[in-house]
């Protein structure tokens, strides 16, 4: 007995004792929990009233299950996967709300969930309403999860994705965003729940998009940290991405003319928004820009041209010295003299909004070069590249020059690199010139004149059909023309193999009406025919790989490899030159269209180019024949 309530007695002072030893934790949680603490770090995050809204319903459900809602949570789980496979929607629908009244704060829960039903579940359905209506619920369900996760950027993204992507670039695109444009109304759920309108505004999914987008960045902002799921410079990219594939969609659908330059232009001011923004790169501890003044880059390019010129011109010296021959003296003098030009010229271009943009370590070394640009100011590019003591104390005091201008351009060196790195990461100055460009008169009507065939030749009409293909490839031509960087980017290749290639594409056209449609002289596929071939490798390349193939026998002796590997060095080779003859002759083509030549013009200078090549080549082999058989005799 005495035992017994000796026990008793140490148990309840235990207890007493924990409970003493806890009170100071209690009363610091209860304190971090208050009004002022939250106030001053908005950052921590210790009850549901600081994550977001408080559903009373799912606290007393937590409240109730304790330490049992891990295994309730994962019951639900298994469950609401079997409903999937069996196509118990409505039941599908109801488990998933179980799930997130278990698990309310765990951010992952609701973006699976709304993936799930967006992409998966959608995915099940072949009628496009239905096909719509999950992507819509999984969009409803992600909207929900961003009202009680008020502390993450994360799902305001993805509900901004689901709009761009799963509505915008769907198979059934067109079908999607005009459903999505026309859901104004009230409607009842799987559950029996009236919901509210999901597009009360008659928003364009893109314009949805970006408005989330947005609130995705300015949730960022306010917890003043990078985004946990992407790049930073990538994920602050898609307001802007938002704006350039309405103005896409929106031609793709037949809206020209001031509407579609519009939009771009709206799409460039966004774009711009986006690229003045300065990234923080943590590993390196700097920031960076996508965009600068026109100036700065200009002197940034000016300083780089300079460095490359020096480097190529001293380095040649230092491996093979000075040459012997007054020829190879003269091309090492014409170095010298872009060198110096270009260093100089980069030095006086850099001004205080240059400067702004580098280390401040930048500025000194910047005016050290500046102040010793005596040593090269009257130095003779001919001495420079002359034996002797006079062209020994010339190049001694080029190199003392160089010296501190690359202190000076390392600093650039380091900007350009991460502005070109952070820029690849989202395209940056092909979406920035893309935008310019598509604002252009010839561009805006040449999109028209490709929609209109397209149309004419959906509904027969082959003749119109042709005219209107026509007037926007000579158009198009000469956009390409004008635009060097664009006649040679991927994009624009794809693009233009769909136009001429595609189902409704010109070649097929021209197939229909039974004329000539020989890609490589075909009078307006010409120009194209590098981009509409640029993804199709010569044959010789098929030939190489079959012998690379046949180089795996190991009973081949050491000879025959020999032999099979110079003939696919031979082959490659000459695959790369057909690739590249393919692509200079398009571009001459698209030049001359850009200076106002017509693509029938063209056509008859190429023809009369490639008879005169064939003349040449047979009077080749006939003269290599003749001496041949001379020699023979």
């Amino acid at each position: 007995m005495r035992r017994s309530l000796l026990r008793k007695i140490v148990l309840m002072i235990g207890i007493l004792a924990c409970f003493v030893a806890t009170w100071p934790a209690r009363l610091a949680i209860e304190y971090m929990r208050s009004e002022e603490y939250q106030k001053q770090h908005p950052e921590v995050h210790l009850s549901q009233a600081t994550l977001g809204n408080v559903d009373p319903t799912n606290a007393a459900v937590l409240l109730i299950l304790g330490g049992l809602r891990g295994v309730a949570a994962n019951y639900l789980w298994v469950r609401a996967e079997e409903l999937q496979k069996n196509h118990r929607w409505s039941e599908l629908a109801l488990e998933v709300d179980r799930i997130i009244k278990l698990q309310p704060h765990f951010v992952s829960v609701w973006r699976f969930q709304s993936w799930n039903l967006a992409y998966n579940v959608s995915a099940e359905w072949d009628q496009v309403n239905d096909k719509y209506y999950w992507i819509r619920e999984g969009i409803r369900f992600a909207q929900r999860g961003t009202e009680v996760n008020q502390h993450e950027e994360t799902l305001s993204w993805w509900t901004g994705w689901c709009y761009f992507h799963k509505i915008g670039k769907a198979d059934e695109a067109r079908l999607l965003r005009e459903l999505f444009r026309e859901d104004t109304e009230p409607e009842i759920d799987a559950r029996g729940i009236q919901q509210p309108p999901f597009n009360p505004k008659q928003l364009d999914n893109y314009e949805a998009a970006e408005i989330w987008f947005v609130r995705a960045e300015q949730k960022l902002d306010e917890l003043n940290r990078p985004p946990r799921q992407m790049a930073e410079v990538a994920f602050r990219s898609y307001p802007g991405h938002a704006r350039i594939q309405l103005a896409i969609a929106s031609e793709n659908e037949g809206q020209f003319g001031d509407e579609a330059a519009r939009r771009w232009s709206s799409a460039l001011e966004r774009w711009l928004q986006f690229g003045a923004r300065e990234y923080y790169v943590r590993h390196v501890k700097r920031s960076v820009r996508l965009d600068y003044r026109p100036e700065v880059f200009a002197a940034f390019n000016r300083a780089r041209i300079g460095q490359s010129y020096a480097y190529a011109t001293l380095r040649s010296i230092d491996q093979s010295g000075i040459p012997e021959s007054a020829e190879a003296r003269k091309a090492l003098a014409d170095g010298f003299k872009l060198a110096l030009r270009n260093m100089q010229d980069a030095l006086g271009m850099v001004n205080r909004a240059v400067l702004r943009e580098l280390p401040a370590e930048a500025a000194q070394a910047y005016e050290a070069a500046k102040a010793n640009i005596s040593l090269v100011a009257n130095l003779d590019p001919e001495l420079l590249a002359s034996p002797g003591p006079q062209g020994e104390e010339a190049r001694r005091q080029f190199r003392e020059f160089h010296r501190l201008y690359y202190e000076f351009y390392k600093y650039v060196d380091e900007e350009l690199f991460w502005n070109q790195k952070y820029g690849g990461l989202v395209n940056y100055r092909y979406w920035k010139n893309r935008c310019i460009v598509e604002m252009e008169p010839d561009t805006l009507q040449a999109r028209e004149f490709f929609y209109r065939a397209q149309r004419a030749f959906e509904e027969g009409d082959l003749v119109a059909a042709k005219e209107y293909f026509e007037q926007g490839l000579q158009l198009w031509a000469a956009v390409l023309g004008r635009n060097r960087w664009l006649a040679v980017d991927d994009q624009t290749a794809e693009e233009t193999h769909e136009l001429i290639m595609g189902p409704l594409g010109y070649h097929r056209l021209l197939r229909q009406l039974d004329e000539p449609a020989d890609p490589a002289t075909h009078p307006y596929i010409a120009p194209f025919y590098y981009l509409i071939d640029k993804f199709v490798p010569p044959e010789q390349y098929e030939q190489a790989m079959k012998l690379g193939a046949r180089l795996q026998n190991r009973r081949l002796s050491d000879e025959e490899k020999r032999r099979l590997q110079q003939e696919m060095f031979r082959l490659v080779k000459e695959g790369e030159k057909i690739k590249e003859q393919r692509k200079q002759r398009s571009l001459r083509m698209l030049e001359r269209a850009g200076q106002g030549a017509s693509l029938e013009e063209l056509a008859r200078e190429f023809r009369l180019g490639e008879s005169q090549e064939k003349q040449a080549e047979q009077q080749e082999q006939s003269e290599s024949s003749n001496a041949a058989s001379r020699g023979g005799k």
